[in-house]
């Protein structure tokens, strides 16, 4: 199913019908706590709702690792924090519980009422119906109303990458995010030069950010239970590495380019894009040896080669007509 019909699915989005402003959330009002919500399992039958493998639902059914997760986050009273997907609400609980001020995006519209109904009592919490991946900046603007906001969710497998780099084109007002996400996916952004899963996914993330590998989550604490195991990963965008002069456009083709065809050279990569008398000479300037393949190379050096190559070729044949 495509993005676009998973979304029909679920409903309109409800982004234009934001709830405005309401001053009760500013951390200087103290809020008596919310009552905890009944079991996951048992909220799910009350308001009669049958999980979507088709939206990715596999519910963390865990209170200690959801406060875990919550713990990385270093979430404090009075925090901003944008969570992805919340479900039955078991990360959800435990922001409230930290103090933090949640702005929560659900996709699956029959999740609304049970989310209301579970935290109808505690003003911070802003719940959302719609699909991240279409949600406009203006309202994370809105939210952050300039604050750096926090990111804690437990991401669907089905389109967790695309998520990914929504949240790096949005990370001027993010400080960190904490995610679980599929195991083989956090090894493939935390991967290292030089291994096998170094890719596109590490050389983009580890640009934006400081990734970090936590904790596992084992497949038993999910539900339904999904076949994989899970792993909770941490961003840190103030750690980002992106020079403020690059262009992000010209970096991410670059990088897509050097990955074309993992088993060739690099110069050889290269050179179907910019030609490969100019990608001889980027190399030579960023003192890389031609002969490399694309995994050998640091983010620096995509750095490097952005600027040296300059416009594709294509690019340049049109602007010289």
């Amino acid at each position: 199913m495509s993005r676009k019909s998973r979304h029909a699915a679920a409903g309109r989005d409800d982004f234009s019908h934001e709830r405005p402003h309401d001053p009760r959330h500013d951390s200087r009002h103290e809020e008596p706590a919310a009552p905890r919500p009944a079991s996951m399992r048992t909220q799910l039958r009350l308001h009669d709702v049958m999980l979507k493998k088709s939206l990715g639902q596999n519910f963390l059914d865990d209170p200690n690792l959801a406060q875990k997760i919550v713990r990385a986050a270093d979430v404090q009273p009075g925090q901003k924090v944008l969570e992805i997907g919340p479900g039955s609400g078991a990360l959800t609980d435990k922001l409230l519980a930290a103090g933090a001020r949640v702005l929560a995006v659900e996709l699956d519209r029959r999740l609304i009422p049970l989310l209301n109904a579970n935290f109808a009592a505690d003003p911070r919490l802003q719940v959302v119906h719609g699909d991240i991946l279409r949600m406009p900046r203006e309202t994370l603007e809105r939210f952050a109303d300039g604050d750096k906001v926090k990111v804690v969710a437990n991401l669907p497998y089905y389109n967790a990458s695309q998520i990914l780099f929504r949240l790096a084109e949005w990370r001027g007002m993010l400080s960190m995010a904490v995610l679980t996400l599929q195991k083989e996916l956090v090894e493939r952004m935390s991967a290292s030069p030089g291994v096998k899963d170094y890719g596109i996914l590490a050389v983009r993330m580890q640009a934006v950010a400081d990734v970090r590998a936590l904790f596992m989550l084992p497949s038993s604490v999910f539900f339904p239970q999904p076949r994989v195991d899970s792993q909770a990963v941490r961003l840190d965008y103030s750690l980002g590495r992106v020079p403020e002069d690059l262009d992000e456009k010209a970096f991410a083709k670059c990088v897509k380019a050097a990955f074309a065809a993992r088993r060739k050279m690099l110069s050889n990569t290269l050179g179907n894009l910019y030609g490969a008398e100019n990608a001889r000479r980027a190399m030579t300037e960023c003192d890389i040896d031609p002969t490399l393949r694309a995994e050998r190379l640091t983010v620096e050096n995509y750095f490097c080669l952005t600027r040296k190559l300059g416009p594709q070729k294509h690019e340049r044949r049109a602007a010289a007509d």
